[in-house]
């Protein structure tokens, strides 16, 4: 590989190729303006021996990606693979499908749907989660964290030979402190789950929907999945399949109430669900109940709500029932420690890890 020598208003440089730059080249500064200085410049300074070095390193990542693999895969072929191997291993579906979104939006925004995985930068990493926009800090972390692990997998195959989201950081410069601040969404007052009860008809799976969000802090797609099977007697009895976790607790009386209607209005399915037609779109990999409720909210002017809300309103009467049992001294002594017993029943319920503090940032009520 040829180093040129080029004169700009008398100085001489070397031009030295670049795989994979902009032009291809890059122009070095010789400091002098003697040819013969300058080709005794180039040979002592190497140059030929690093620009061989560096289309080498180029052509590696791409023989790597060919003989680790075994052909020549490409990104979206490594966006199918990952998201096949997370549901050999039991990640959520709704999960899987989120962080797919993520996924395939990034290669969209760098342009390398059916590059080669070698082609994949921690420059396009970087502008990506960088981009000028107004998501907020929290989302682009989110967004980091997604193609960290999709890249780490990509890495763990040895078909990339290292993880370039490892060199990447949210940048603070330029955001709005709206953006910097994560403002949670607030969950509903008991009010609020009244006043929605009152207007849904009992005949609507959203009135069940909203009973078992209100009293047992269930995901929608956890409601929405509920078989006949998980109503043992008068105890609701189920995993929850995100989150794995354990629910078996008395039915409310409102909610059994409500059953034994509900069975009489169900529309007539060969599915063991209790709701057929939202365990089908559930199971679909749909978003639409999502954007159902949020349809049902705004018709009945609650604003700045989602399902999620009532996972907040069933962790918040858990801890007020549980500080209440403890009498006063107890409350004063939980609310001063923040008791472990009550914040890990909490943390249970709702599947967060022991010791995360997404529990108390979000969930617990400000004292």
């Amino acid at each position: 590989m040829s180093i040129t020598i080029v004169d700009r208003n008398g100085w001489k440089y070397a031009r030295v190729p670049q795989p994979g730059r902009c032009g291809g080249s890059m122009l070095r500064a010789l400091r002098t303006r003697s040819d013969d200085e300058a080709r005794e410049l180039v040979k002592s300074a190497k140059l030929e021996e690093i620009a061989l070095a560096s289309r080498a390193d180029a052509l590696t990542r791409d023989v790597w990606t060919r003989l680790l693999a075994g052909r020549n895969l490409r990104v979206r072929d490594a966006i199918e693979s990952y998201e096949s191997h997370r549901h050999v291993v039991g990640q959520a579906p709704e999960t899987v499908r989120h962080d797919g979104e993520i996924i395939d939006r990034f290669v969209h925004h760098a342009g390398l749907n059916l590059s080669p995985l070698a082609a994949l930068e921690a420059r396009h990493v970087a502008a990506f989660v960088n981009q000028t926009g107004p998501q907020k800090i929290s989302t682009r972390e989110l967004w980091l964290a997604v193609l960290n692990g999709w890249l780490s997998y990509l890495a763990d195959q040895r078909w990339i030979v290292r993880n370039p989201a490892l060199d990447v950081a949210v940048r603070l410069e330029g955001l709005t402190q709206q953006q910097l601040v994560t403002t949670p969404r607030a969950p509903f007052t008991d009010a609020e789950v009244r006043a929605l009860l009152a207007v849904v008809p009992r005949s609507d799976f959203w009135h069940g929907a909203i009973l078992f969000g209100y009293h047992y802090g269930l995901r929608l797609g956890a409601v929405a999945t509920i078989e006949e099977g998980n109503i043992v007697a008068n105890r609701l009895r189920l995993y929850t399949r995100k989150g794995r976790r354990i629910v078996d607790e008395p039915l409310a009386d409102e909610i059994w109430a409500w059953l034994q209607e509900w069975r009489t209005a169900r529309p007539s399915s060969d599915l063991p669900h209790l709701f057929p037609v939202q365990a089908a779109i559930q199971e679909s990999g749909s978003s639409l109940l999502s954007v159902q409720f949020g349809r049902l909210l705004a018709r009945h002017g609650i604003e700045n709500r989602s399902f999620h809300g009532l996972r907040k309103t069933a962790a918040q009467n858990r801890w007020a029932d549980e500080l209440k049992q403890l009498g006063d001294k107890g409350q004063r002594a939980v609310i001063a420690l923040v008791s472990r017993h009550g914040m890990q029943k909490v943390q249970e319920m709702l599947a967060h890890a022991p010791g995360s503090d997404v529990t108390e940032k979000h969930y617990l009520p400000r004292t």
